[in-house]
């Protein structure tokens, strides 16, 4: 929670609400939680007039969020230095791509400056997969870092990119330096700097400013003739990447992601290959249940930036989450799909079912279940028709290890 406040009178509500507003629009951007007393809530006060655009009183939803801020000279050169004498240098960014218009600086930054590129748990799109430096992601699984060798890291809006030194797998000596909007993690219980590590430099600043700086600035000729590979570690096949391989080849292009798969979060991500900024989202946090009603509200914000640019193309995306069966019941399925057929959100939802919850499938104009078979558990069949009344979905399907899942995708457009 970004800020918390009790409105005392209702004489200030208006200046309340644009004062939370202006922080939650603030980097690192964030909720906000108001609330009032009854006698507050119930307080008479004379009714206000809307504002006209001439006028001089402001509008209560007209805020000024904190504007983005660089780095000084001396950091920039600082950084610059230690990229152009670094034999493996490497960035790890988690959420960078939170503002689209940095994953194409990033991209470019690696490319010529030829650095890989790690993202420990990210909540959205970074760098796009197919690009040469992308080395993969991880979320915190042990040695995620060891066939990576370096001695330049570069943190750009990370959160917790390690627990413990044994996480960190790198060498002795690696020089570290931290840049993000909120550095210090200060609503978190550690920081990327809590395990030991030598930061060199920490500063406060926005990625876009920042990859703006660094890239007026060009690579020592030296480093041209210093080829480094780069080769991300493959995800071991199961019938889980089969299925996904499969959602990932029938889907259409102009797509968006909700992964909340909890376990096979990397498989999600390995197997549907997001190549396009905010294309691809997690929820980013430790809480279960977030894909269902964040589904419903990428739609809702597909077609209202498709009325802002006049862009069809917008409104036609395609939204999947694909969740496990723990944060499918989570999400309250029932309320979720309630709500998707009410205000007409269609989207598509893949329910892994590790035989935790006994969970078959689920949603709104699709349902798809996908029965997770490394930890193959025998139950009861439930027929789609049941589900079909109970989450009020227009159609459902089960794929068993003994049905052709390639035709149950083709079945989605048919």
């Amino acid at each position: 929670m970004r800020f918390t406040h009790e409105i005392n009178h209702a004489a200030v509500i208006d200046a309340s609400i644009r004062r939370s507003l202006s922080i939650a629009l603030s980097e690192p951007k964030g909720p906000v939680y108001l609330w009032a007393r009854r006698e507050a809530m119930e307080s008479l006060i004379p009714s206000l007039p809307s504002p006209s655009p001439s006028s001089s009183s402001p509008n209560i939803l007209s805020v000024t969020p904190i504007g983005p801020s660089a780095l000084p000279p001396s950091a920039i050169t600082q950084i610059i230095e230690a990229f152009s004498t670094a034999q493996h240098p490497l960035i790890l960014t988690s959420h960078i791509g939170r503002n689209p218009l940095s994953v194409p600086l990033l991209s470019q930054f690696a490319k010529t400056w030829n650095i890989g590129v790690f993202c420990p748990c990210p909540s959205v799109l970074n760098i796009p997969y197919s690009h040469p430096n992308f080395l993969g992601i991880s979320y915190l699984q042990p040695h995620s870092y060891t066939s990576y060798p370096a001695d330049v890291v570069l943190l750009l809006d990370v959160d917790i990119p390690w627990i413990s030194q044994s996480q960190v797998g790198f060498e002795k000596g690696v020089r570290y330096f931290i840049v993000d909007t909120d550095p210090m993690k200060v609503g978190s219980s550690m920081g990327a700097y809590d395990i030991g590590i030598n930061v060199e430099g920490m500063w406060k600043a926005d990625s876009h400013e920042v990859l703006q700086q660094l890239l007026t600035h060009s690579p020592p000729s030296s480093l041209s003739s210093h080829s480094r590979e780069f080769v991300r570690k493959p995800i071991p096949s199961t019938r889980t990447t089969e299925i996904l391989d499969l959602l990932h080849t029938h889907l259409p292009p102009s797509r968006v992601i909700l992964n909340e798969a909890i376990s096979n979060y990397p498989a999600v991500w390995e197997c549907l290959k997001p190549e396009r900024p905010a294309s691809f989202f997690t929820s980013g946090g430790s809480s279960l249940g977030w894909a269902l009603g964040a589904s419903i509200g990428a739609v809702l914000s597909l077609r209202e930036q498709a009325l802002a640019t006049d862009d069809k193309g917008e409104e036609e995306k395609m939204v999947v989450n694909v969740v496990g069966d723990g944060s499918f019941l989570f999400g309250v399925p029932s309320s979720a799909f309630w709500m998707a057929r009410k205000y007409e959100t269609p989207f598509l939802t893949i329910v892994l079912n590790n035989g935790g919850w006994n969970v078959r499938f689920s949603f709104p104009l699709h349902i798809l279940v996908v029965k997770e078979l490394i930890h193959f558990c025998s139950h009861e069949r439930t027929e789609s028709e049941t589900v079909n009344v109970g989450c009020s979905s227009y159609w459902s399907c089960i794929i068993e290890e003994s049905r052709r899942p390639d035709y149950r995708f083709r079945t989605l457009y048919t």
